[in-house]
């Protein structure tokens, strides 16, 4: 394999010229591999020059809404050809098991058959065009354009619940985490139901308001554990506690960037923007642009299945990258200056024989713990070392793919960074 280099920066490391894929995780960043040409988005055979407003996996096949139709691709992407439901401008897609759902102006339609046939999901009063949809267990939630939010509980009725929510406004987005279902307004920002659906209270605490007086508008949901993301107008805002209060997660996104779309794979978060696609692999406290080789920045739906990442574009198709392809650089320009090689952090340089570490001057020499802890939190090494002038060498090897915390120790002073191995 040769020899890996790496430079980490407190909690940032970035990789050089290495054929080992790493994923910084945590606090740090994404690192993968491969400067070569082939390193960037493919487009879809079969969507060039369309818009792609939905995207939804259902194990490894992909659905698309492009048009108003649905296409299906069975390759991750890599072409797609027509799925049999069209002439029902269908705008959005949720997966629930083995059905697939489309939202419509007219209604909802069922597919059990992977697209081959569609069906009606009961019948919803006229008028009702349906703009974003979720689905946990059995149970489907279709957002309307009217401020009406239905649920389905047997595939074949609809039931309004939307008791609390702002009449005249589009329902944009859906999302379930737990027994909370979170809804996405146009102008009224975020509401949630912790009954399922029949009664609705605003959650706004931190989510900005226009130049216009009312708040802006969210247009996407993530769920990552028990960390919702919502995706605005004016970027990205994490909630830790149920919707209760919102932060702005947005350092290294453009200013006040349009977020349509949000997409979540392990513990790295993908945005679909206005100006591109963005990941972070710190819960949004810092994003990455990853745009190489797409035609379009105008990002309007994302979707993450198995080992490849999918963003639908605005008028120019959709776009593939295997999620090992991507490579990130949060931190280009590090602070000059400071001790090797960086005043809070060190560099490590991977061999075949373990790890050698190049320290900073505050744990320059002396003992030092070393630790490594698996993503599952067990310790799977754990030793003491004499740092020599600013190094040391820590016999670790053959490290499985994964997620690893490495921590260092010394001085009353401890560094530490995740990453993950990805073969």
């Amino acid at each position: 394999m040769g020899t890996c280099e790496y430079k980490m920066c407190g909690a940032k490391f970035f990789r050089i010229g290495c054929l080992l894929r790493n994923l910084a995780a945590g606090v740090g960043l994404l690192l993968l591999s491969s400067h070569t040409a082939s390193a960037q988005w493919i487009l879809g055979q079969g969507m060039a020059g369309v818009t792609i407003s939905a995207l939804a996996a259902n194990g490894s096949d992909i659905f698309a809404v492009a048009g108003g139709e649905v296409f299906l691709s069975a390759n991750n992407g890599a072409t797609w050809t027509a799925a049999g439901l069209s002439n029902t401008e269908a705008a959005c897609l949720a997966v629930a098991g083995s059905n697939v759902f489309a939202g419509a102006f007219n209604g909802v339609y069922l597919s059990a058959n992977n697209g081959s046939s569609w069906n009606t999901v009961g019948v919803l009063p006229a008028n009702t065009s349906v703009s974003c949809l979720a689905a946990s267990g059995s149970t489907i939630f279709a957002g309307t354009s009217r401020g009406a939010v239905f649920l389905s509980t047997n595939g074949t009725g609809w039931a309004e619940v939307d008791s609390g929510l702002p009449e005249n406004t589009t329902i944009s987005c859906l999302a379930v985490s737990g027994s909370t279902i979170f809804a996405g307004t146009q102008g009224f920002g975020v509401f949630l139901s912790a009954n399922n659906g029949l009664s609705w209270d605003a959650a706004n605490s931190g989510i900005p308001s226009t130049q216009f007086g009312s708040l802006t508008s969210v247009g996407c949901f993530a769920v990552s554990g028990s960390t919702i993301f919502a995706g605005t107008g004016a970027g990205v805002f994490l909630s830790a506690n149920k919707g209760s209060s919102w932060t702005a997660v947005n350092s290294g996104l453009p200013s006040n960037t349009n977020v349509r779309s949000l997409a979540v794979s392990g513990g790295t978060i993908f945005a679909g923007t206005s100006a591109g696609v963005f990941l972070s692999t710190s819960k949004g406290a810092s994003w990455t642009a990853v745009n190489s080789g797409l035609a379009s920045t105008n990002i309007m739906s994302l979707a993450v299945t198995g080992s490849t990442i999918l963003a639908g574009t605005y008028g120019s198709g959709a776009w593939r990258r295997p999620l090992s392809e991507m490579l990130g650089v949060i931190n280009p320009n590090p602070q000059q200056g400071l001790a090797k090689p960086y005043a809070r952090g060190f560099k490590i340089i991977i061999r075949k024989g373990g790890i050698a570490v190049l320290l900073p001057g505050t744990l320059n020499n002396g003992a030092l713990n070393v630790e490594l802890v698996n993503s599952a939190g067990r310790r799977i090494y754990s030793a003491t070392h004499q740092a020599d002038n600013g190094t040391l060498t820590a016999p670790v090897t053959g490290l499985s793919t994964g997620t690893y915390l490495m921590s260092i120790t010394g001085n009353k002073t401890t560094l530490s960074s995740s990453f993950v191995v990805a073969k």
